[in-house]
């Protein structure tokens, strides 16, 4: 068995969990979505493992929304609420602007570690493989698995998290990597 040789420059962020198949390895980044250090271990780490293939964990709607910034502009607001994704579309809103304002306080730009690996993925002619499932049909889960005044709390945290000032920093932002945010979040709904 062929045993891996790291000298100093190669060491393997903290952040990445690897996992080994057969001859098939896979190596997971764990990330902050508005974190400059995310951006980092994913180019420290594409740099080191040099993968054939580079999953991020966007789906095509999600990939479009951080890549094309203007492709809101595009969008029948009619529609949407006409198919019955109103409360999707101000959910995500909310939640953009949330993560939009935190960027704004770290200097990082929401999604940019996904943003750097897809780059990165067509500067070197790597496979890129969005591997998430829609957001809508997560959004849609996560709603009605929710009581109604589990809702009206979730609505509610959501709605004030843009006005109110969140004090979040880099450190703190680094710790929320060592755990399942979303799960930690719906558990205190």
């Amino acid at each position: 068995m062929e045993t891996e040789q790291t000298t100093p420059e190669k060491v393997l962020p903290s952040t990445v969990t690897k996992l080994k198949r057969g001859d098939d390895e896979v190596y997971i980044i764990g990330t902050a979505h508005v974190s400059q250090q995310s951006v980092e271990d994913v180019k420290n780490t594409i740099d080191i493992v040099d993968p054939d293939t580079i999953l991020v964990e966007l789906c095509d709607a999600r990939y479009e929304a951080i890549t094309q910034k203007d492709r809101w502009k595009n969008m029948d607001i009619f529609k949407v609420i006409k198919e019955g994704k109103g409360m999707l579309l101000i959910s995500s809103l909310l939640l953009s602007s949330f993560q939009k304002k935190m960027g704004d306080k770290l200097g990082v730009q929401p999604g940019a570690e996904m943003i750097e690996a897809s780059n990165i993925a067509k500067e070197t002619n790597k496979e890129l493989v969005l591997g998430d499932r829609d957001v809508q049909v997560t959004l849609k889960r996560v709603w009605r698995g929710l009581g109604f005044f589990e809702k009206l709390k979730m609505s509610s945290s959501m709605l004030f998290s843009v006005f109110m000032p969140e004090e979040v920093d880099e450190a703190q932002l680094e710790k929320m990597k060592e755990g399942d945010v979303l799960t930690d979040l719906l558990e205190d709904v």
